[in-house]
């Protein structure tokens, strides 16, 4: 099954995650960034799988353009839909508040592939938002995500058992 993958990533674990999803699906799987990458026509794909990271609750407004410009054509194929957070309690509302429901419903599968905070990496804005986040979660006793590589096995053996 011709399966493209089309995801956002801003620190590099949700493209970390694309790409390995990549490789399980096998050599028919294309990947784009919808940052950077021009996006193949939706024409010459048999599924298409959607994911990012969580930044304030929601996913890029890439992936969100995206989804909003192919919602139809998007209805008509296998879709599989990921998120990359690091607060695991969140994933419901993140979720809806990142795709809409009717491609949420039609998805073959819906995972959360765990987080993977790196503060070196981010901004003094992002790292500040991060800790404070993190202090909350603590203080509420809220588990923040591991990364969960087994979420992206299921994903590619979903996409691949629904052709």
């Amino acid at each position: 099954m011709k399966t493209l993958i089309v995801y956002g990533s801003v620190y590099g674990y949700s493209e970390e995650c694309a790409k390995k999803l990549k490789n399980l699906l096998g050599d028919e799987a294309v990947l784009a960034n919808a940052s950077t990458d021009p996006i193949p026509s939706l024409d010459q794909f048999d599924g298409v799988v959607i994911g990012g990271s969580i930044y304030m609750g929601q996913i890029q407004k890439q992936i969100k353009s995206f989804i909003k410009d192919h919602l139809d054509e998007l209805l008509k194929k296998k879709v599989g839909l990921y998120m990359c957070a690091a607060l695991a309690d969140n994933f419901t509302i993140e979720l809806e508040n990142s795709f809409p429901d009717q491609l949420i419903q039609s998805a073959v599968d819906v995972e959360s592939f765990g987080g993977r905070l790196v503060l070196d990496k981010m901004s003094f804005v992002h790292r500040t938002m991060t800790k404070m986040m993190m202090k909350v979660a603590a203080k509420e006793g809220k588990p923040t995500a591991g990364e969960f590589p087994q979420h992206i096995e299921k994903l590619a053996q979903a996409m691949m058992n629904s052709r």
